[in-house]
């Protein structure tokens, strides 16, 4: 009885580590998503000059967050608001036809068993390898002569 009372409290010590370990490699996971995040919040209160010479460090002044913020907003050659919208038009048409798109694709590929449909999902794999970055850049100019959006 003592050896499987032994062997329990191993076993719930080696799962409880397990879980603890993955807790960790979570929350590492989470600060370096949000990392990106921080720097911008951080770096939009600082000037120009703060920015360039010290670029992971805190605001002097986190005043500079709202004069930043009332100054690009006021660039008439930035039109932020504008850039914001034709980015809120290019993603939401992106999301719905990529969407649609990839269900139907999918119901045809899943319901029909040719030679050629393995090929075309590996077609479909092989794109996914693609980094979205690299199709991304022209992106906006195919939607500028298609869509004529004001970009």
């Amino acid at each position: 009885m003592t050896n499987q009372i032994k062997a329990n409290k191993k076993k719930f010590f080696t799962k409880k580590m397990g879980i603890i370990l993955l807790e960790i490699f979570a929350v590492l996971l989470l600060i370096t998503f949000f990392f990106p995040f921080f720097l911008v919040i951080i770096n939009s209160a600082k000037s120009t000059s703060e920015i360039t010479l010290t670029p992971l460090s805190l605001p002097s002044d986190w005043g500079n967050i709202w004069k930043n913020f009332v100054e690009i907003m006021g660039r008439q050659n930035v039109d932020y608001l504008k850039s914001f919208m034709n980015s809120v038009i290019i993603t939401t048409l992106s999301v719905l036809s990529i969407g649609i798109l990839s269900a139907m694709a999918a119901w045809v590929l899943v319901r029909t068993k040719t030679r050629y449909s393995f090929w075309v999902f590996m077609f479909f794999l092989a794109g996914m390898v693609i980094p979205f970055q690299v199709v991304m850049l022209p992106l906006p100019k195919v939607y500028q002569s298609k869509v004529h959006l004001n970009l």
